[in-house]
């Protein structure tokens, strides 16, 4: 025989898992972004990712400045091997602007080196989508 304190003890722990990562109408237009920009940069076509950088970027670092950046952070690390979204986290950034923020890790594998995460930043334009507005990567 089931007592209803149990039931209701049951469906509360049930109902809670579903609501623990309620999924944000944001993250997918914001992962697919990240990867069609992420594939180009793989590709080593700099000049189509600069272009694509969101503009609060754009305003700091010349295009010239973000070859450098992709030679010595993205080429070193040769071909892709693998790549697994491992994060995806959407906010608003703080300030008057309110401007939604989105920042997505993944776990890749190069061809010359095993383990790496790369951490990508991409803020919300109202004319433009989602655009990058940053790439990081640090060692697995």
């Amino acid at each position: 025989m089931t007592s209803r304190p149990v039931i209701v003890a049951l469906l509360s722990v049930v109902c809670g898992l579903g609501v623990v990562r309620a999924e944000n109408p944001s993250e997918k237009p914001a992962q697919q972004a990240a990867d069609a920009w992420i594939s180009l940069w793989d590709s080593g076509k700099y000049d189509e990712t600069y272009d694509q950088l969101a503009e609060v970027t754009k305003k700091d670092i010349s295009q010239r400045q973000w070859f450098e950046y992709w030679s010595a952070v993205r080429k070193p690390l040769g071909n892709v091997r693998s790549r697994r979204m491992i994060d995806l986290r959407t906010q608003l950034m703080p300030g008057p602007s309110g401007q939604e923020s989105a920042m997505l890790q993944y776990k890749s594998s190069f061809e010359k080196n095993e383990l790496v995460i790369e951490i990508l930043g991409l803020v919300h334009e109202k004319d433009r989508g989602w655009r990058v507005a940053n790439y990081q990567r640090r060692e697995g």
